[in-house]
C-alpha cells in the first residue's frame, strides 16, 4: 500500500473537498431556495460558483488519485463501475419520472454521480489494500443508505409544502458529505 500513498492521499483529499462542497452547497441552498426569506441575487451567484469550484476540485482530486492507481488491482474494472452507475441513472430516471411522475432535476444526476464516484473510490482503495473487508462493508452501507434516503427525499420534494421541501433538500447534502468522510475513515 505504501507505494500508493500519494494517490490514496489524493483520493482522501478529494473526498474532503466533496464534503466541503456539500457544506457550501448547503449554505447556497439555504440562500437560493429559502421559502421564507429572499436573498440578493449576487449572494446566490457567489454561492453557486463556490459550490461549483469546490465540487470540481473534489472530482479532479478523486479522479487523479484513482487514475494513479494500477487498473489491474481493481476489484471490478473501472469502466464496469461507471457502466453500473449509468445503468442505475437510466433506471432511476425512468422509475422516478414515469412511474412516480416526478419532475426530473439535476439532483438525481448528482446523487447517482456521487454514489458512482464513491463506489469507484472503494473499488480502487480495496484494490491496493488500503481498505479491508470491514471498511468496505461500512463504506458500502453508508453509500447505499445515503442513496436510499436521498432518493426518498428526491421523490417527496414536490409532494410536500415549501418549508418541509426546503428541509428535504438539505438532507441529501448532509448525508453525502458525511458518507464521503465515512469512506475516508474506512481507509486502513
Amino acid at each position: 500500500m505504501s507505494g500508493y500513498s500519494e494517490a490514496i492521499g489524493q483520493i482522501l483529499r478529494g473526498n474532503v473537498w466533496l464534503a466541503i462542497c456539500c457544506g457550501v452547497y448547503l449554505a447556497w441552498w439555504c440562500i437560493a431556495f429559502n421559502p421564507v426569506r429572499d436573498f440578493p441575487m449576487g449572494l446566490k451567484v457567489v454561492g453557486f460558483c463556490a459550490t461549483l469550484v469546490c465540487g470540481v476540485w473534489g472530482v479532479v482530486l478523486l479522479a487523479g488519485g484513482m487514475g494513479a492507481l494500477p487498473a489491474d488491482r481493481l476489484a471490478l474494472p473501472g469502466w464496469a463501475v461507471w457502466l453500473i452507475g449509468a445503468g442505475a441513472y437510466g433506471l432511476l430516471l425512468f422509475v422516478t419520472s414515469k412511474l412516480f411522475q416526478r419532475q426530473v432535476t439535476t439532483e438525481l444526476l448528482l446523487i447517482v454521480a456521487w454514489a458512482t464516484f464513491e463506489l469507484s473510490c472503494v473499488n480502487a482503495l480495496f484494490g491496493v489494500g488500503a481498505m479491508g473487508g470491514a471498511g468496505i462493508a461500512v463504506a458500502i452501507i453508508a453509500i447505499v443508505a445515503t442513496i436510499g434516503i436521498s432518493m426518498g427525499c428526491y421523490l417527496a420534494y414536490y409532494e410536500v409544502p415549501p418549508v418541509p421541501a426546503f428541509v428535504l433538500g438539505m438532507v441529501p447534502l448532509i448525508l453525502i458529505g458525511v458518507s464521503g468522510l465515512i469512506v475516508n475513515a474506512c481507509v486502513a
